[in-house]
């Protein structure tokens, strides 16, 4: 066999690979942003911008979460539907349920407004995505 590769990786593969590589607590910001850039390297296109997006949300830390829950929770955002769900998958992690537990009583005290200023496909997507799960 030598040098020849048994398995070529699809971008789909190599996406799960580095939303699963994000959520972990085992590997350093720094790692995690290394892996990022030489995977998704100057790639723009819309799936690759929204696992990017998924994959920053999904960094532990505090801070990360409040400033994407601000964004998916601004009804003046310019995010596109997909981008946004991109932040909302990567936004909740059962390995990360003490960051994300705090948002569990603002998604109900968000709730009525999100309703009122989205769109339905807007609204229904924040619902569905954010609802806290047991």
């Amino acid at each position: 066999m030598g040098d020849q590769q048994l398995y070529e990786l699809k971008p789909t593969h190599k996406h799960a690979i580095l939303k699963a590589f994000f959520k972990s607590r085992a590997f350093n910001q720094g790692q995690k942003m290394d892996l990022l850039e030489t995977t998704l390297g100057e790639d723009k296109s819309d799936l690759t911008e929204n696992c990017r997006a998924s994959c920053l949300a999904s960094l532990p830390d505090s801070e990360v979460k409040a400033r994407i829950w601000q964004e998916i929770t601004d009804p003046k955002s310019t995010d596109s539907t997909y981008l946004r769900n991109a932040k909302m998958a990567g936004f909740k992690s059962f390995e990360q349920l003490d960051l994300i537990e705090p948002y569990e009583d603002k998604f109900f005290d968000i709730l009525y407004e999100q309703h009122e200023k989205t769109t339905f496909k807007t609204f229904n997507s924040f619902f569905h995505s954010m609802l806290p799960r047991i």
